[in-house]
């Protein structure tokens, strides 16, 4: 694998080896890859085969992506609504999150090839969203500066 190296991690580390902190923290992570991306990121998540599913605003049109583990465009599609999450379920199904014009928002579900599934509105801004082990969109919602969370079945 080309560019395969080691960070150690932690200001803590540091300063425990200046003798300025009491707590030694050492770990290292390895970057397994990396990648660039057009447009801005607006949501990441992962699927269970490795590869990356990301929501990007290129010049206010918004796409969902999905990327190997080098980079390279597996399949790609439009989004109408602008992404704010997004998630894959143990069965490869994508939901995405987004905020449409009326600031409400609206879960749109997706095979793992961008094929249309569902869709449906709520109330609210979304902040995020989330899957549970059955397949459920679990969407964190902003109303009016108030808080919560929804789950929606997976039917």
């Amino acid at each position: 694998m080309q560019n395969k190296f080691f960070r150690t991690v932690g200001l803590l580390a540091v300063l425990g080896m200046l003798g300025l902190g009491s707590v030694a923290l050492h770990s290292q992570v390895a970057v397994l890859s990396e990648f660039w991306v057009e447009g801005e990121i607006l949501a990441l998540a992962s699927d269970l085969d490795g590869n990356s599913v990301v929501a990007v605003n290129i010049n206010n049109n918004h796409r969902v992506v999905k990327y190997d583990s080098e980079g390279n465009v597996l399949t790609s599609w439009s989004i109408a609504d602008e992404p704010r999450g997004l998630a894959v379920d143990a069965s490869g199904v994508i939901h995405v999150v987004a905020v449409n014009i009326n600031n409400s928002h609206r879960v749109v579900k997706y095979t793992s090839e961008g094929e249309f599934i569902a869709e449906w509105f709520g109330e609210g801004v979304p902040t995020g969203i989330a899957v549970d082990p059955e397949g459920n969109s679990v969407v964190a919602v902003n109303i009016n500066n108030n808080h919560k969370v929804v789950k929606y079945s997976a039917f």
